[in-house]
């Protein structure tokens, strides 16, 4: 099996009234997922190897909302244990797949999300999402999240068809073409914010 590293970028609206992230729809051009709605991202290349540390290296690996496993539970994919088949994340390779998931959403979306990430800002680690070993190819992605203010995208046409801010009950319930990973992180995260509003 093929499994290559990506990262993926959730960008939540800062101030927004419920919870907002930008999605950007693939072109149809492309040969992975094409047309399909999913957030900023992509695969890690030998560049992401160094730079900036997106991930604060204190509690990076607590209170996550994604796992492989409940990706695995909640498509009712049958796989062995995640524990004997997918190696242990570690701080250092998430810090790769962190600047992955900033170069590839610059690229994607433009320089004025770098203008409106703040400069002491760190990225959230929302976890791991990674294929069964059942499946031939796919990616062993991480995702992240990022509160940013309202800033105007340059999409990158060969890439991006289109994308927009978009509540998250927006994005599940709209009909959009999504992949199971993105759907899932979207149900995750209604949930969880659910949770941290209480009753």
């Amino acid at each position: 099996m093929i499994r290559r590293a990506a990262g993926a970028l959730v960008l939540r609206l800062q101030g927004a009234p419920e919870p907002t992230v930008f999605m950007i729809q693939r072109s149809r051009t492309m040969r992975q997922f094409p047309g399909v709605w999913s957030f900023p991202g992509g695969q890690v290349d030998g560049g992401d190897s160094v730079g900036r540390d997106w991930v604060n290296a204190d509690g990076w690996d607590q209170d996550r909302c994604l796992s492989t496993a409940g990706y695995l539970q909640r498509w009712e994919i049958d796989a062995p244990s995640v524990q004997s088949w997918l190696p242990a994340d570690s701080l250092g390779i998430v810090q790769v797949a962190a600047r992955a998931a900033w170069r590839e959403a610059l690229e994607e979306l433009g320089a004025g999300l770098e203008t409106a990430a703040p400069a002491d800002g760190s990225m959230r680690y929302l976890g791991r999402l990674s294929p069964p070993p059942q499946v031939e190819f796919g990616f062993d992605t991480r995702f992240f999240g990022l509160t940013v203010p309202p800033f105007q995208p340059a999409l990158e046409p060969a890439e991006v068809a289109q994308g927009r801010w978009l509540t998250v009950f927006q994005a599940l319930h709209s009909g959009m073409p999504q992949a199971r990973p993105t759907r899932y992180v979207l149900e995750r995260l209604e949930s969880w914010v659910r949770a941290s509003e209480g009753p």
